[in-house]
């Protein structure tokens, strides 16, 4: 994790290691190792806070239009 810049320190490792699995990393941690499964659960999303973002997004999309904020390329050049 370290050298992923996941984290900065072995303390840190440690804490983040007992929260993704807290029975397997709770006494120690000789020997033991973050299973691949284990690790990707780093970056599994809130399904609860997903399904806010796109009900949010869908409702400034009715109000305002999709894509209504985006500019053109030939927008940005200067005449």
């Amino acid at each position: 994790m370290i050298a992923l810049g996941l984290a900065t320190n072995t303390a840190f490792v440690q804490k983040a290691l007992q929260v993704l699995n807290p029975k397997k990393f709770k006494g120690g941690f000789d020997g033991q190792e973050l299973t691949m499964k284990e690790f990707t659960g780093i970056f599994k999303t809130d399904p609860i806070s997903e399904k806010f973002i796109k009900l949010f997004k869908k409702r400034l999309e009715d109000e305002n239009g999709p894509n209504n904020n985006t500019k053109k390329p030939d927008e940005f050049q200067q005449s």
